[in-house]
């Protein structure tokens, strides 16, 4: 069966997913917003609703941007760390994606589609407007709390069953669909890395496989429904598990399902970020897959300062992400170009309030530097930050166990510029990009605070694209792993490789 109709045919679904989630107060809407909004209840299109209060430990957060008509909603889940992660990482990607296309307006929301033991599905929406009109790109996650794993939607499908899958949906579809923009989709990733299909259920069992608008159609979402009892030889565990919490939502609360964790069932897929496959499974992970691709995560250290917003800039222009580890006391003084490196979507760390030695702090100080600067960063950025960079790279256990009360991983790097100490954009350049010491997974350390490291920044980009590096942020470099950052654990690279580096026990 196959859906193409906008939200007001599926009042019902939204009215359930629009309610659970009004339980927790956040902010009214603008009208702009309330209209992005609307557009973003298509996404739900064939899915069944399930109720966010079935995910204890599941807290709405909102980062407001007035001055860019920014409005993101995305939420924790304190009993699955590595989902939040997701959560995070689909919300700068939503940003991104908005600041580049030049977006006046942008909502960000999220809906719970499945949950049960074990298993839960979450769908984060980003809408933005634009001149060219709205643009809406969903993205759908699956977790298992066994593996402690996110995936994206093609693991409710046996690899080795992608190529009957495609026919079926093919044939469900019937006439009302172009067959080759069918098949092509299908054979993609699904967003945020390309245009393939988000796969989940309804409240029948009933697989749904749902394309976002300029897909399939070019003004709304389609949704092809297979029945349950067609679908059901081709789904995986993990595929099973989500019919199940589909059909029966019940309490998702962190612990393992009781038949143990989903493990992939294929090798992951080489390629480019959105490769063209044929007939096989399009890669399972959320984002960047960092076990194949070439990824490097660039970090800017002690602003935002005045050089900030030149920076931002040259990263639009290359279209890349980064990952700013901020003090507390720039962030008060410089709340606006806070804002701005935030609301262009890159990834925002602690870095303390005041840059001491914390390994040579005193209580009352590791309190205010590491405590209190996530207060802070949550007021300005509507949640607390997940990464933190000790000043120096100086941290010891009563550090690691100050900042794991924080929820944060301690990131440190393996590429280190010596920005600070040059000052000179030649030498940052050839410290970035031709260092012995980059390699697959690298974290680079820089400074946003020095024009020599702004000025170099776009060569910086330039060189590390032209070696076919994939540039994410820090926390995407840990994302698709079997074992992500932990909190309190220091990381010197990402989780790919084995831990090494000082102090970086990971």
């Amino acid at each position: 069966m196959l859906l193409r109709t906008p939200a007001r045919a599926v009042g019902a679904i939204v009215t359930a997913v629009v309610v659970s989630l009004s339980a927790c107060a956040t902010p009214e809407r603008t009208s702009a917003e309330a209209a992005l909004l609307s557009r973003a209840d298509d996404a739900v299109l064939g899915f069944a609703p399930a109720n966010a209060a079935l995910v204890p430990g599941l807290e709405p957060t909102v980062y407001l941007d007035d001055e860019r008509g920014v409005r993101a909603e995305v939420p924790t889940i304190t009993t699955a760390r590595q989902l939040t992660s997701a959560m995070e990482v689909l919300r700068e990607r939503g940003l991104r994606e908005a600041a580049w296309a030049g977006a006046t307006s942008v909502d960000i929301s999220y809906r719970v589609i499945a949950s049960g033991p074990g298993t839960v599905g979450l769908m984060v929406v980003p809408t933005w407007q634009g001149e060219s009109g709205a643009t809406t790109r969903p993205a759908l996650v699956w977790y298992d709390a066994g593996s402690k794993r996110v995936f994206s939607s093609p693991a409710l499908i046996q690899a080795s069953q992608w190529a009957q899958f495609t026919d079926a949906v093919g044939k469900a579809a019937g006439r009302k669909v172009n067959k080759d923009r069918l098949r092509a989709a299908l054979a993609e990733a699904p967003a945020p890395q390309g245009n393939g299909p988000m796969l989940g259920f309804d409240a029948r069992g009933d697989l749904v496989a749902q394309f976002a608008p300029g897909v399939l159609d070019d003004k709304d979402f389609v949704a092809i429904t297979v029945k349950a009892d067609i679908a059901a030889p081709w789904l995986s565990e993990l595929g099973k598990r989500a019919a199940l919490a589909a059909q029966n939502p019940s309490v998702f609360d962190g612990s393992p399902h009781p038949a143990g964790p989903i493990t992939d069932e294929a090798p992951p897929v080489t390629g480019a970020d959105v490769a063209v496959q044929g007939d096989a499974r399009p890669s399972t992970a959320v984002g960047p897959d960092c076990r194949t691709l070439n990824c490097v995560a660039l970090t800017f250290d002690d602003g935002p300062g005045s050089e900030t917003a030149k920076l931002v800039g040259a990263l639009a222009t290359a279209k890349a992400p980064a990952t700013f580890f901020q003090l507390g006391q720039m962030v008060q003084a410089n709340p606006g170009v806070g804002k701005q490196v935030a609301s262009a979507g890159h990834e925002i760390g602690s870095h303390s309030f005041s840059h001491p030695n914390l390994a040579q702090s005193d209580p009352a100080r590791l309190q205010k530097e590491i405590v209190d600067n996530a207060t802070v960063l949550s007021a300005a950025y509507g949640r607390k930050p997940m990464t933190f960079r000790p000043p120096f790279g100086a941290h010891n256990k009563t550090v690691d166990d100050v900042v794991h009360s924080t929820g944060a991983a301690i990131i440190k790097w393996d590429v280190d510029t010596l920005d600070w100490r040059t000052r000179d954009a030649a030498a940052t350049e050839k410290a970035a990009v031709h260092s012995p010491d980059l390699k697959p997974g690298s974290i680079v350390l820089m400074h946003d605070i020095h024009p020599s490291t702004v000025a170099a920044v776009p060569a910086i980009l330039a060189g590390l694209q032209a070696k076919g590096v994939t540039l994410v942020t820090v926390s995407e470099l840990s994302l698709n792993g079997e074992a992500g950052y932990r909190a309190g654990r220091a990381y010197c690279h990402g989780t790919f490789r084995a831990a090494s580096g000082s102090f970086c026990a990971g």
